[in-house]
C-alpha cells in the first residue's frame, strides 16, 4: 500500500511540476532509495555529483598553463548572468537536467544535445538562483582529429599559442572568464566557467575550499541534433 501511494506521490510531480522538474529529480532520488530496484529513473546529465565539475575551477590544477586572450569569452553565444527562463526562450525544452544542493544553495543543470564536428555533444547550463556562470560541451566520444579541431578552433577564436602536447589547460581573458580544456583519457569536456558574477564565484569558491578540506570531495577521472559552433 505504501509503495502504491509513493508511485502516486510521483506521478502527480510529473505531470504537475514537469518530468525535468526539481520536485520530480527529489522525488525519484527518494523514490529509488526505498526501492532500489525500481525501473524509474529520471534523466539526469551526468552522473557524478555537481561540485565535482566546480573544483577544478574554484581551485585550479597546479602544473598547468594559463593562457591569456584580449577576445571576451562567451559560451554558447550566451551572456553571464542571463536568467534560467530565457535559455529556455532562446533554446527549447531541455533533453536532461540535475539538481545538486551545495552549501545551502541549490544548483540547477540543464542539457541540450547537438553537434560539433560530426561528434554528439551535450551542452550543458549551471545555474544558482536561475542566474548562469557555468557552462560545458560533453563529447561522449573523441579522437585525436576532434581534440586537435577543438583546439584550433580556441586557439584562432582567442588568438593563444595553445601547445600541441597539453591535454588539459585554461585560457583566461580580462573579465577574468576562464575556459577548461580538459582531456582526461576517458573524456573530453571543456568548461566555461565565470567569476566575475562575484557574489556567485566567492560563495563557490568558499564552500568548494571548506568541502575540500574536510576531505569530502573525492576527484575521479533519439533528439534532433544541430550542428553548433564553440
Amino acid at each position: 500500500m505504501l509503495y502504491i501511494y509513493r508511485i502516486v506521490i510521483l506521478i502527480f510531480k510529473r505531470i504537475f511540476f514537469g518530468e525535468l522538474s526539481s520536485e520530480y529529480y527529489f522525488g525519484v532520488q527518494m523514490f529509488r532509495k526505498c526501492y532500489p530496484a525500481t525501473p524509474i529513473s529520471f534523466k539526469t546529465c551526468f552522473k557524478t555529483e555537481v561540485i565535482l565539475h566546480l573544483h577544478k575551477l574554484c581551485i585550479k590544477k597546479p602544473g598547468l598553463n594559463l593562457y591569456k586572450t584580449l577576445e571576451l569569452i562567451q559560451f554558447d553565444n550566451q551572456i553571464p548572468g542571463v536568467n534560467y527562463k530565457q535559455i529556455i526562450k532562446k533554446k527549447g525544452k531541455p533533453e536532461s537536467a540535475k539538481y545538486e544542493l551545495v552549501g545551502d544553495k541549490l544548483i540547477k543543470v540543464i542539457g541540450f544535445r547537438a553537434v560539433i564536428y560530426g561528434r554528439a555533444v551535450r551542452i550543458v547550463y549551471f545555474f544558482i538562483d536561475n542566474c548562469f556562470f557555468l557552462g560545458e560541451y560533453q563529447f561522449r566520444s573523441y579522437d585525436k582529429n576532434l581534440l586537435e579541431s577543438i583546439s584550433t578552433v580556441l586557439r584562432d577564436k582567442y588568438q593563444c599559442n595553445i601547445h600541441e602536447q597539453d591535454s588539459t589547460y585554461y585560457i583566461t581573458d580580462k573579465c577574468g572568464s576562464l575556459i577548461c580544456f580538459d582531456n582526461t583519457g576517458f573524456n573530453l569536456c571543456v568548461q566555461y566557467y565565470f567569476p566575475q558574477l562575484e557574489e556567485i564565484d566567492q560563495y563557490l569558491s568558499k564552500v568548494i575550499l571548506k568541502t575540500t578540506m574536510k576531505g569530502e570531495i573525492q576527484l575521479e577521472e533519439g533528439k534532433n541534433l544541430m550542428e553548433v559552433p564553440l
